[in-house]
């Protein structure tokens, strides 16, 4: 069940940022009325923060997609996302080998995260918009969805590592890390407090394990089908990845002025810079600057914002260690040149909220 206000801030971001080519969003429980509701939450669940996130992969400094970013579902879930139409005509379609329906039960989010990441686009968390999700009621489901997991995130690091070889070393140390870590560890933790319930570990374990052979059988499936009824939508693309510009090719960072007496804009001619470094005035005065990973791609007024509230925030604003960086993000958008005001000592923050 979406939020009244979900549609507008997917679009706000869109129109706001042009660089921008998906978006997702915070998902909260519907209803916790069982324990296995409890214990999904507990275990994870699919809230992602009260703070928006800008993912990009530097591609022209070698940067490897996997190392970064490889466990996708930190930006988000399949349950509440949305892309730009022209998105799927520049790195295909989403994988029909992956999710509810095919033997990996899912995926295909993850899958498509990474791949809108590794194609050298921006992927943007945005928690205003809100998606409300009605978790599994009873104990078996809960494991069978946690074994879902297990198997939909293991089948797109296998079709992942066979599009994309040069990721495959990324893919292998953090399959080594989450082993260790996330299972390992959390099972050694289970024996001395009850936070991570031993069953749900072994749940999500066995996914896991499965996941590793699940994919080529889907792909097997999915061709079956493609065959019988004709090819509807590409079957797992195996897009190489755009390479990084030869050095000789690349810009050095460019540099641009961000006057904060001006309506807040974006930075629209940043065509071939890899970088740019932000120098931030107010009524002429430098406050301060810092650097953007842009990777040839304008930088929407939304995001040049929240850089500006991250970085220098305590210039503008005084240490008010209080706020998040989307309150003094707020501050701005509603007036980039009004001087700093003290915050009433009883306001509280959204995380000290989050927190009660």
């Amino acid at each position: 069940m979406v939020d009244p206000g979900w549609v507008h801030a997917l679009a706000a971001i869109f129109a706001d940022n042009p660089e921008a080519m998906a978006v997702t969003g915070l998902v909260v429980p519907y209803e916790l009325e069982t324990e296995a509701q409890f214990l999904f939450e507990q275990y994870g669940g699919f809230g992602r923060g009260f703070e928006r996130r800008w993912a990009l992969v530097s591609l022209a400094s070698g940067q490897r997609a996997a190392a970064k970013c490889g466990n996708t579902a930190v930006f988000g879930t399949g349950a509440n996302m949305a892309f730009r139409r022209s998105l799927f005509a520049q790195i295909g379609a989403f994988d029909p080998a992956l999710d509810v329906g095919t033997v990996t039960n899912g995926g295909g989010d993850l899958e498509m995260f990474f791949r809108v990441l590794k194609e050298g686009h921006v992927l943007v968390y945005e928690p205003s918009a809100v998606g409300r999700h009605r978790h599994r009621r009873t104990h078996a489901e809960l494991h069978a969805q946690l074994t879902d997991w297990g198997i939909g995130m293991y089948s797109y690091i296998v079709r992942s590592m066979s599009a994309y070889p040069e990721e495959r070393l990324a893919f292998a140390r953090r399959i080594v890390w989450s082993m260790g870590v996330r299972f390992l560890g959390r099972l050694l933790l289970s024996f001395f407090h009850r936070r991570f319930p031993r069953r749900l570990i072994l749940s999500e374990l066995r996914g896991a394990v499965a996941g590793f052979r699940r994919y080529p059988e889907a792909q097997r499936a999915a061709a079956a089908i493609a065959t019988a009824f004709g090819v509807v939508v590409p079957i797992a693309q195996s897009a190489a990845g755009r390479r990084p510009a030869p050095a000789e090719q690349r810009k050095a960072s460019v540099e641009r002025v961000v006057e904060l007496s001006d309506p807040p804009r974006g930075l629209n001619d940043l065509t071939g810079a890899s970088t740019v470094r932000v120098s931030v005035t107010r009524d002429g005065r430098p406050l301060g600057s810092f650097v953007i990973a842009n990777e040839g791609k304008p930088i929407g007024a939304t995001r040049l914002r929240d850089m500006v509230a991250t970085r220098l925030g305590d210039k503008l604003f005084g240490p008010q260690r209080a706020e998040s960086q989307a309150h003094v993000a707020a501050r701005l958008t509603a007036n980039f040149a009004e001087p700093a005001r003290p915050a009433p000592s009883s306001r509280r923050s959204p995380h000290e909220k989050e927190g009660q």
